[in-house]
């Protein structure tokens, strides 16, 4: 049984298959010493790191490839910032880095 889409997963998805992707995630990772930039761990290795934009494609396309709205999450920090993947908080994150409306549990 094919695996179902929903919006999240589908329409932002061609962030990730853009050749200017790669090149951006590398600069990011280099960027922060390939370390977590929540908890430090060094994210060196396959599936150890996560490249998060804080400001979400979906409501910020034209930030999509901009290196400041990328930070370096491990694969733990990444789910527990994320609430579809498990975490419990999930902050939204203004034009000016500060939490919208504070932290949400």
């Amino acid at each position: 049984m094919p695996r179902q889409r929903t919006m999240s997963t589908t329409k932002h998805q061609w962030v990730y298959h853009d050749a200017r992707w790669a090149r951006l995630r590398e600069k990011a990772l280099k960027r922060v010493g390939w370390r977590c930039e929540s908890c430090g761990v060094d994210v060196r290795g396959k599936y150890k790191a996560r490249v998060d934009h804080m400001l979400a494609v979906s409501e910020f396309p034209r930030l999509a490839f901009e290196l400041d709205n990328l930070r370096v999450l491990c694969c733990d920090c990444d789910a527990n910032r994320h609430s579809e993947k498990g975490g419990k908080v999930r902050v939204k994150i203004g034009l000016d880095g500060l939490p919208i409306g504070g932290w949400k549990s």
